[in-house]
């Protein structure tokens, strides 16, 4: 093959999705829905975005994790043979008498295998809605698609950087893309748990549908907590039968009307990158304190996957009626995000001192407020927070904190 090359990998926007200057933002668009797999959801005071699953929402559940011996294990070995993949394949590439033969069949090789792992997710996802796993094994599985999506992915970078021409370089990348759905944020945080990481999280929010799936953590291994989330969704993937192989216009309108970013902003930060090659298309928001990623399928034109880092503000949640439990004279507050997302509960006394309590959700025990208020992973709505001080308890019902304001008059 010829010197390494750097292919056209994408266009990037430099932008803060939360806070950013009134002079790049869009009025705040009404949720957007695609194709029933899909939305584009906005915080009821407009501070946060998120891609959620439709559908009939099969599995709920927030997950303890610790560090797992026979994970940690196979994901090792995954490991170990990744690192030897690049070797492996560059020697043979030296060796081979038809350049082009042999970057062909390693092409089709990572494709089928690509395809493998997807189908081996979305059976593991099947087994989840209906029950026939645990939500620790469930994510364990993830993990382990997520080294196995490593390995794999090491081969589809060599080829894009070696290949022979532009036409296989982007079937290469294409590939490249495509397993960065299997390695979120979130997953690799899994992964770090299980394999004993004590900077890790140990907490996960979990939710499924015959969709996709969505997952989120709260990290404060860093100088500031950040939350942590994914959504993967299956459904929205374009299928043989409707190639539609949209374009970068296309691409940025869907963008823009669905976060609420402004599309003069968009337009003159993509300059004059050509992704349009490629059948996924990921603009980037991001800035040093947070950022957003999705990325937008070319075939179905819908937004298919999306990573987020956010640094935790208590100024982005909102502030629900307080509770009190008069008979024993304590208050519990709860400032929400959204399921899966992040939220505040303290608990406080007749005169509105803050107090030291345990909370729990729906009899399982999440942490203490300490003497000021507990960080936790929002459950699902329908979920019971009890606050308990003593021999004191009083709950409340999660509710939903995502209502969205109807959008104002000249909303692009």
């Amino acid at each position: 093959m010829r010197s390494s090359r750097i292919p056209v990998v994408g266009m990037i926007v430099l932008l803060t999705l939360s806070g950013i200057p009134p002079s790049v933002t869009a009025p705040l668009p009404t949720s957007a829905q695609q194709d029933g797999t899909g939305t584009v959801k906005h915080t009821a005071n407009g501070s946060l975005s998120y891609l959620s699953i439709n559908g009939s929402i099969k599995r709920n559940d927030t997950v303890m994790l610790s560090q797992d011996v026979g994970s940690a294990v196979s994901l090792e070995t995954v490991k170990f043979k990744q690192e030897f993949e690049h070797k492996r394949i560059k020697a043979a590439d030296e060796n081979a008498s038809n350049e082009t033969a042999f970057t062909i069949a390693k092409l089709e090789t990572i494709e089928t295998r690509t395809n493998e792992l997807r189908e081996r997710q979305n059976k593991k996802i099947q087994q989840y809605n209906e029950g026939e796993i645990a939500s620790k094994t469930f994510l364990r599985e993830l993990a382990l698609i997520t080294s196995e999506a490593d390995r794999i992915q090491v081969l589809a970078g060599y080829l894009t950087e070696y290949a022979e021409n532009d036409t296989l370089a982007r079937q290469a990348n294409d590939i490249k893309q495509e397993l960065y759905m299997f390695k979120g944020p979130v997953r690799t945080r899994i992964r770090s748990a299980l394999n004993g990481d004590p900077t890790a999280p140990n907490r996960f929010f979990v939710r499924t549908s015959t969709a996709g799936i969505e997952l989120g953590t709260i990290d404060d291994s860093g100088e500031e907590r950040t939350y942590v989330r994914e959504t993967y969704l299956d459904g929205a993937r374009s299928r043989p039968d409707s190639p539609k192989e949209l374009g970068a216009t296309y691409m940025r309108k869907k963008v823009t009307e669905q976060y609420g970013i402004s599309k003069d902003y968009i337009q003159e930060e993509f300059g004059v990158a050509s992704f349009y090659r490629y059948k996924l298309f990921p603009p980037e928001y991001v800035s040093s304190e947070d950022g957003i990623t999705h990325y937008v399928d070319r075939g179905s034109g819908n937004i298919v996957f999306e990573r987020q880092k956010v640094p935790i503000e208590e100024e982005r949640t909102v502030e629900h009626e307080p509770k009190t439990n008069r008979t024993e004279q304590l208050t519990l507050t709860q400032r929400t995000t959204f399921p899966g997302g992040y939220m505040y509960v303290r608990l406080t006394d007749p005169d509105g001192e803050p107090l030291n309590g345990t909370v729990s959700v729906d009899g399982r025990t999440v942490g203490t407020t300490a003497e000021d208020s507990l960080l936790m992973l929002q459950p699902s709505n329908g979920s019971t927070i009890t606050g308990t001080v003593g021999s004191k308890n009083v709950s409340v019902t999660v509710g939903n904190a995502s209502r969205q304001p109807p959008a104002p008059a000249g909303n692009p």
